[in-house]
């Protein structure tokens, strides 16, 4: 199978193409592989009080782990998410989502401001009032991400 990727700034989401005489086992693989990373990416389930919420990545606000346990902050309420931090960061990196400290990963889209301290510290204020803090590790990635 040839692969060809064409990465341009003017394209707004991934777009899969394939060009194909007649459907084989490979075609059919392909799209099976490529659905699922879809599906999966916007199927993001928490669970609250014996119920089971599924998720739309437009009202995540952030991502964080706690006493072992993986939660979820929307902007209405939290709730648990039976993945790792790890496996939801790799179904989240095609969006606005980036990591910015171990236990944390936030949706860049709810972030209101920046405050660079003197110190070198990042301080992140969300638009639903709420603060989270960069950690030394992920300054460079939080900075390259924004173009600074």
């Amino acid at each position: 199978m040839n692969i060809e990727l064409d990465i341009d700034e003017s394209y707004i989401k991934p777009k899969a193409v394939i060009h194909t005489k007649e459907i084989t086992d490979e075609v059919t693989n392909a799209l099976h592989i490529l659905s699922n990373i879809k599906d999966t990416a916007n199927k993001l389930l928490g669970y609250k009080d014996g119920t089971i919420v599924p998720l739309d990545t437009n009202i995540i606000v952030r991502i964080f782990s706690e006493n072992q346990k993986t939660y979820c902050e929307t902007k209405k309420e939290t709730l648990i998410i039976k993945l790792p931090l790890y496996k939801i960061e790799d179904l989240l990196s095609s969006s606005n989502f980036i990591r910015i400290s171990q236990s944390e990963i936030i949706n860049f889209n709810e972030v209101e401001n920046l405050n660079m301290t003197y110190s070198g510290t990042i301080v992140i204020l969300f638009k639903s009032g709420n603060k989270s803090y960069v950690s030394r590790r992920y300054i460079k990635k939080i900075k390259d991400y924004l173009g600074i």
